[in-house]
């Protein structure tokens, strides 16, 4: 088992650099072979194929448009060590994907005489078709489930409760990126951790709770209203300590809003600022700070918000922030987050 996060981040890392160094030497390697055997290379309408040799080079086609949609959605968005790596690590390995992807479907276009006259090449190239459109064609079907929207009667609209940029750890409507998704009371919970401009959410070894950069920073309450439930008694527990499963949300504060909307913070350090039960709450007021209570691997801080009378979890959204998705910020108005997505208040 790992001992720090810094042994995590280190092993993804090499893991994604020997994977990015062999993509690497395929695409060299396979561009090669293509301009070594050009010559001998037809395009399909120019001269007749055949239809078995046509059906591959199609099924080959659609494997690598499967390609296209399932390795970004894999990594950007379902991928849970994605927070532990350096964005531009990630991004080389999707885009050597995508580029071996795109010249893999150019050269669907064309086909060589030897596939055309070659019993155990047109084998093996049967099976690497079956094969790669089987696994890329059912991993693009998670590409409707990263996407899909809330399913609920009701949204609701808060404050982003702290400052600086955050990172969503679990976010989105399906169990596909958000862990949350298995539990009706929960499924539309956000989780938060803080990063530096790298994206990084930890420095130094990672093993002290005070290498986390979101321990211990301010929470403010995101909407108006009145506390109805409270729990500051807890300890902060150590980085990747054992799951505890009978406090699960750690240190929580629980606002009852004027529309009927129950908003829980949870996760929080046992400082809340003098709050106690039944106290009214002003939007932005400082009410506490992120912890590590409860069952989390390390300091963050979940969001969630519930029906008042039949307590399940309700989709919300946060006004006035800016998000990073596709390696650019822009504003938000109604953008339901996911996993990975940076996010900061414009406040």
């Amino acid at each position: 088992m790992e001992q720090s996060l810094l042994a995590y981040q280190s092993s993804y890392e090499n893991g994604l650099l020997i994977l990015n160094g062999i993509l690497l030497f395929i695409l060299a390697i396979r561009t090669y072979l293509v301009l070594k055997s050009r010559s001998t290379r037809n395009w399909l309408w120019k001269e007749h194929a055949g239809s078995f040799v046509l059906s591959l080079k199609m099924v080959f086609l659609l494997a690598q448009i499967c390609i296209w949609i399932a390795i970004p959605h894999l990594f950007l968005f379902v991928s849970t060590f994605r927070i532990f790596v350096h964005e531009w690590l990630n991004q080389l390995f999707v885009f050597l994907w995508l580029a071996i992807a795109t010249q893999e479907m150019i050269l669907c276009l064309t086909y060589s005489a030897k596939l055309k006259t070659d019993f155990i090449k047109r084998i093996l190239f049967f099976l690497l078709s079956i094969f790669w459109f089987l696994g890329f064609g059912l991993s693009a079907l998670l590409a409707e489930r990263v996407w899909a929207l809330p399913q609920s009667d009701k949204t609701a609209t808060i404050g982003f409760p702290v400052k600086g940029t955050w990172r969503v750890m679990h976010g989105g409507a399906s169990i596909t990126t958000n862990v949350h998704g298995i539990d009706s009371t929960e499924c539309y919970a956000i989780d938060l951790i803080k990063t530096n401009e790298e994206g990084l959410f930890f420095n130094q070894g990672g093993l002290a709770l005070t290498d986390l950069f979101g321990f211990r920073d301010a929470v403010f309450a995101p909407v108006s209203g009145k506390v109805v439930a409270i729990l500051d008694t807890l300890d902060n527990q150590s980085v990747l300590h054992p799951l505890d499963t009978l406090n699960p949300n750690g240190n929580q504060l629980t606002i009852l809003t004027n529309d009927g909307f129950l908003v829980k913070l949870s996760h929080l350090d046992k400082s809340f600022n003098g709050i106690q039960l039944g106290n009214s709450i002003t939007k932005g007021q400082l009410i506490g700070r992120c912890g590590s209570s409860g069952n989390t691997p390390w300091p963050l801080l979940q969001i969630q918000v519930n029906h008042l009378q039949n307590k399940k979890s309700v989709p919300f959204q946060f006004e006035q922030i800016q998000y990073k998705r596709w390696g650019c910020w822009q504003t938000s108005t109604d953008t339901y987050l996911l996993r990975n997505d940076f996010v900061k208040s414009l406040n």
